[in-house]
């Protein structure tokens, strides 16, 4: 009899077939289309009062479902859809400074439709930039009011205006030996150069680090306005800094004149205390003289000085002379050179 229970449950189960299978409903689409910015363009004062443009897009899905969205790098934020439709979202892009045309990108988090939404910006107010530091922004030597550089500096204007400014440090505070307010004329839209006395003075950073810039003081501008340049002061008392070239040598091609041929140039910096050294290397141009390439660095690592070598291939497609000249930044600026020549394969 037990048997016969068990074949009869066991035939009921057959009979009824395995649980219906349920599919998964699929997520409702979400896509993103711009509607545009309010204003499209912005001319004239950005500060005090900043230029705001209101930007605009449109999210639209086929059915209920929440949907995150991001405008730029800004956080992520969420809209619910309790049926299929569209809603607007929007963002507010506030500019205390700038020119031309900019854009901003709202994308759909998970989803991965995006719209931009570009709009053109057209600001009064006069702009500095990065300012540089002659010979180099790195000076290992001795310091104080006697040890002067120059700094330089681009400052933009959209307009024409009387621009006034300042030279400060990363603390806000007058750079020493250009304190005060300063002026330049625009008499008309363009760029100019200004540039300061800059005095190698100790820096309170212990590596000797610190920033400059140019503040722009009248027309009133924001405080973040700035681009700032990087400059390294090491006070080595008598510092004593040569160069020297260890040999020139032929890499490739022939000694037969006007045939293209390579050579390597091997020198050194040398200096009587650690800290990082400033080179380059010149060539000797018929048109333009002396044509020195970028300033390079090497660094001493010892304690008591000591050389650091330097190198660097030269081609000559004629097999025709040139003379170069390998330059270091020295004690006050004073940069000390020595030089090189060959004529195909005679070397001076």
């Amino acid at each position: 009899m037990r048997l016969w229970s068990v074949l009869v449950s066991l035939t009921a189960v057959l009979t009824a077939g395995a649980a219906p299978a349920y599919a998964e409903t699929p997520i409702p689409n979400a896509t993103v289309a711009a509607v545009g910015a309010q204003p499209s363009s912005h001319t004239g004062s950005c500060y005090p009062e900043p230029a705001q443009i209101t930007l605009s897009a449109t999210i639209t899905v086929d059915g209920p479902r929440a949907v995150a969205y991001q405008w730029g790098t800004g956080r992520v934020e969420q809209v619910v859809f309790a049926e299929a439709g569209s809603m607007t979202v929007t963002t507010t892009k506030t500019h205390y400074w700038g020119r031309g045309p900019k854009s901003t990108t709202i994308r759909l988090t998970g989803v991965g439709s995006t719209a931009t939404i570009p709009y053109t910006l057209a600001c009064d107010e006069p702009m500095p930039h990065a300012p540089e530091i002659q010979p180099a922004a790195e000076h290992l030597g001795p310091c104080g009011a006697g040890v002067v550089h120059t700094a330089t500096a681009q400052i933009t204007s959209p307009i024409a205006q009387t621009v006034r400014y300042r030279w400060i440090t990363n603390d806000g505070a007058d750079l020493r030996g250009a304190q005060g307010v300063h002026e330049v004329v625009f008499t008309e839209p363009g760029a100019k150069t200004v540039s300061t006395p800059f005095h190698r003075l100790p820096v309170a950073n212990p590596l000797g680090a610190d920033w400059i810039a140019v503040r722009i003081v009248s027309p009133e501008t924001h405080v973040d306005a700035v681009e700032w340049g990087a400059y390294r002061t090491v006070c080595a008392g008598e510092h004593r800094i040569g160069a020297d070239f260890a040999s020139l040598t032929r890499t490739a091609g022939t000694c037969t004149p006007w045939t293209p041929f390579k050579y390597r140039l091997e020198g050194y910096a040398e200096s009587n205390t650690s800290g990082q050294l400033t080179y380059a290397w010149s060539r000797f141009t018929e048109e333009a003289g002396w044509a020195r390439e970028p300033w390079k660095t090497v660094m001493i690592t010892s304690s008591a000085g000591g050389r650091a070598p330097v190198h660097k291939v030269v081609s000559s497609s004629m097999g025709d002379s040139a003379l170069w000249r390998l330059e270091v930044v020295g004690v006050n600026g004073v940069i000390t050179t020595v030089s090189r020549g060959y004529q195909t394969c005679a070397v001076d």
